[in-house]
Parts: structure tokens; sequence; C-alpha cells
């Protein structure tokens, strides 16, 4: 199993920026990777993605829910077995980082090759920039959004 670790600063509360984070249904308004997420109740959800070209689908269960501050899941079934783990700490009352874990095994040679190379790295980096800009936009702008 491979584990990828990032962090992100937020110019947003933690409170805020995880019920952000909990809004899976808008991820693909600003995740590139991210096609479409269908919630199916409270701790269920079904993800589709496009990586590099290849589609992948997977039913998603979250194991634990600190509201506020902590988010864990795992896949149940589909293209990817993964497991993550989303943390939200407070820096300021106005700014929180989030630290991501993501474990996840490879299954073809492709996916080998790409993880071996960093690239299962750098799309988590990208998916979690394009996570600070939705939220800090959104808080500058003042726009409806999932945040209120």
């Amino acid at each position: 199993m491979k584990r990828i670790d990032h962090r992100v600063d937020l110019a947003i509360g933690h409170e805020e920026a995880f019920h952000a984070w909990t809004d899976f249904a808008q991820f693909p308004a600003f995740m590139g990777a991210v096609t479409r997420v269908t919630v199916t109740d409270a701790l269920h959800s079904v993800w589709e993605l496009r990586v590099a070209g290849l589609d992948w689908e997977y039913d998603a269960l979250i194991t634990a829910n600190d509201p506020g501050r902590m988010l864990e899941w795992i896949t149940t079934s589909g293209e990817v077995s993964l497991a993550g783990r989303a943390v939200f700490d407070p820096l300021t009352e106005t700014s929180s980082r989030l630290l991501m874990r993501i474990e996840w095994t490879p299954r073809g040679p492709l996916e080998h090759l790409a993880s071996m190379f960093g690239g299962d790295s750098l799309i988590v980096r990208r998916e979690l920039s394009a996570f600070r800009a939705h939220v800090e936009v959104a808080v500058r702008d003042g726009l409806p959004h999932p945040l209120r």
C-alpha cells in the first residue's frame, strides 16, 4: 500500500473548512480529477474520477467523523482500493491547516509507474490546492456557497 501525506494552509477557519470538505457533491466543480460524486446517505457515496486518461469508480464509506475536526473514509468496492483521512487544525480564528493522508494500492503497471514517479502525490497536492482556492475565493467574495 502506498501512503501519501500532504498539508495545505487555508485562510479560513477549521470548522468552515471542514464543512466545505464534507460537501463532496461540490468537488467536481473545482477538482480536476473528480468528475462526479453521488452521496447516497450520511456515510456512503459513489465517486467517479478521471486520472491520466483512466476512468475510476468506487464506493466510499465514512469510517470516522469528528465534526469540525476530522474525517476518515475507505473504499468498499470499485476500481481502486484506498483509505483517506482529512484533519483540520486551527491555526488562528480565521486560518487552519488541512492534513491529508491517502493510502492506496496501485493495481496495474501504469498505476505502479505513476506512483513510483510521484504522479499520485502530485495529483493529491493539486487537488488540495484547488480546494484551498475554492474555499478562499468563496469566503473572500462572500459568495453563496456550502460554507454558510
